[in-house]
């Protein structure tokens, strides 16, 4: 599956968290995760960041390498890819691409769980 594929996939799955079973909400708040981060602030990280909120749970900050995307961030503190970042309950992983080497590089560097979206939706 190429990059374009899973993004479209992730979407659908989101989609149908927002539209109603709400599978991503359940886990997390049955694993007492109140306060999360995210990683990737493309398209599905806004999506994701709007649809938590919703749902009463706390998105801290984001972390996005890119620094032009962390300068129009508005409303959350953001960090990029080399930071030190305050305490969360998880960093929810929202890239498509390269998904388990951003997880295994942040290993170590975040406290809390490392999600990769795709597996907690």
């Amino acid at each position: 599956m190429d990059a374009r594929d899973k993004i479209i996939k992730l979407y659908e799955r989101l989609i149908e968290n927002i539209a109603g079973d709400s599978s991503l909400v359940v886990f997390l708040r049955q694993n007492d995760i109140n306060k999360v981060a995210i990683y990737g602030y493309g398209a599905l990280g806004r999506s994701l960041r709007t649809y938590l909120g919703s749902k009463g749970i706390h998105v801290e900050y984001i972390i996005d390498r890119n620094e032009d995307v962390r300068k129009r961030i508005m409303g959350v503190d953001s960090y990029g890819i080399q930071d030190t970042y305050p305490v969360v309950d998880a960093v929810i992983i929202t890239s498509a691409l390269e998904c388990e080497q951003i997880q295994s590089f942040l290993v170590g560097r975040v406290e809390g769980y490392l999600f990769l979206l795709e597996d907690i939706i």
